[in-house]
């Protein structure tokens, strides 16, 4: 795979920034939008209504299991917007798929800890290594919970090859955890802290280790030729999303509360989860990491 195929997405994302520069006047309307969105804590700022109708918008939120469905459903023109793993549209850029990341990123580093390897309680298993041979749970295949394992495991001298992966949305990790259908299961928050309460322990964090400070994970996408042809209402949409998210990290237990609403979890774990970490838009840096693992 060329590596200026694969740098292409953040080519366009630097293109998405130069013809989005700010937000003006919101859109006449409500302005409707369809949003894929997956249940975990990055997406709860979705649901601020208030914010979003404030800046002409109207969301349709489509539910779905990660980033590389929702990335099909952006490029068959079932949605507007997609929340996405950064891994996934720079493989769809390298294919040829005109895709922009253009509004948001979230991040994980020492302090943000939202991503571990998780095995059973009474799991004779105390390292990743001995994970050879065994099944492991992802939320998607081709992604970057999918890349950034496959690194881990390297590093722990596991090959790719000698683990089995299955496909399962993050809300069921911990049930196929307790039910000894994998091994193993790689999770990210609020749902790691809900099977960590039903004893799961952790093998380590897949995505920090050794060498690694900080791994940018998530933005939303939208087809080039859909912001080319909405621009006004993409500043909205990333204006809104902006102030939704300020708001939420001015106001964490409100944000906590939400994310109890949007998963039905307990409070007892929404209360103790990490909160993850955003910044504005994806960097040159991160998106040269991703690109540096996938050529591994």
């Amino acid at each position: 795979m060329k590596r200026l195929s694969l740098l292409a997405t953040f080519v366009l994302s630097i293109s998405a920034l130069l013809i989005l520069p700010g937000c003006n006047k919101p859109p006449a309307g409500p302005q409707k939008l369809r949003v894929g969105y997956m249940q975990i804590s990055e997406c709860v700022p979705l649901f601020k209504e208030d914010i979003f109708a404030k800046h002409g918008l109207q969301l349709e939120l489509k539910q779905s299991p990660g980033g590389a469905v929702i990335l099909n459903s952006l490029l068959g023109g079932g949605i507007d917007i997609g929340f996405s793993n950064l891994v996934s549209p720079i493989l769809a850029r390298s294919q040829g798929a005109d895709v922009v990341a253009f509004a948001g990123c979230t991040y994980e580093d020492a302090e943000h800890s939202g991503h571990a390897l998780l095995v059973g309680p009474d799991a004779n298993i105390a390292t990743p290594n001995q994970l050879a041979g065994k099944q492991i749970a992802l939320n998607s295949l081709k992604n970057i919970d999918h890349l950034m394992l496959l690194s881990f495991l390297k590093n722990q001298g596991i090959a790719g090859g000698s683990v089995k992966f299955l496909e399962i949305p993050f809300p069921r990790m911990a049930t196929v955890l307790q039910s000894g259908e994998v091994s193993a299961v790689a999770v990210v928050e609020p749902f790691l802290t809900m099977a960590k309460t039903q004893g799961a322990k952790s093998l380590g964090n897949y995505y920090i280790s050794k060498g690694v400070a900080r791994v940018e994970i998530t933005s939303y996408l939208a087809k080039g030729d859909w912001l080319s042809k909405n621009t006004q209402v993409a500043k909205a949409f990333r204006a809104a999303l902006s102030e939704s998210i300020a708001y939420y990290t001015a106001h964490p237990e409100e944000y906590r509360a939400d994310i109890q609403k949007r998963t039905g979890l307990d409070k007892q774990i929404t209360d103790k989860i990490a909160l993850p970490a955003f910044a504005d838009m994806p960097t040159l840096q991160g998106i040269e990491y991703l690109v540096g693992r996938l050529k591994q």
